[in-house]
């Protein structure tokens, strides 16, 4: 039996959210476990695991937290970012909750005040935006494969890096 169109619609919004997470860290050069994204559920539906990285923000210098608070926050965002642009419109449930939480913790890290930290999230936004833009095409082809595999939603990094691969043109 087939799932109602506005469940598949909810699967594939979730599983492009995980696939921009994956694409963009995949791009920037962060090694991806999986991804998964299994329909149903309507609670921890979704998931990007990551290899950990090594030492801790606290144990880096001033431009290494920098760099690392950048590029956290790139595959955070990036998430939302592909999921608003598969819809059109930011999701009317909004996923993203943990992702901001997040967010406003690595920025917390990076930044000595308040104001810098609003004003460093809103650039690392907007870098976020044009790197899901370029990624589009492979996002949205992830997202399509993970999707469609239903109740075994998950995809491991090599599997995704495949796929990556076979939407470049030649």
């Amino acid at each position: 039996m087939k799932q109602p169109a506005k469940k598949r619609s909810r699967h594939l919004s979730r599983a492009v959210h995980e696939a921009g997470h994956a694409v963009v860290s995949i791009f920037l050069g962060r090694a991806v476990r999986f991804i998964e994204a299994t329909p149903g559920h309507e609670q921890h539906t979704a998931v990007c695991v990551h290899f950990k990285t090594r030492g801790t923000p606290y144990s880096m210098s001033k431009e290494q937290r920098e760099r690392w608070g950048i590029m956290e926050l790139s595959i955070l965002f990036a998430g939302q970012l592909a999921q608003a642009r598969l819809l059109g419109r930011r999701p009317r449930h909004w996923e993203g909750y943990l992702d901001d939480t997040t967010a406003a913790d690595i920025a917390g890290m990076v930044c000595p005040n308040g104001r810098e930290a609003q004003m460093f999230l809103n650039w690392v936004v907007e870098r976020s935006r044009g790197l899901v833009e370029m990624l589009w095409v492979q996002i949205l082809a992830v997202g399509e494969e993970l999707a469609g595999r239903g109740s075994s939603g998950r995809m491991t990094g090599r599997e995704i890096h495949g796929i990556m691969r076979g939407t470049l043109k030649t």
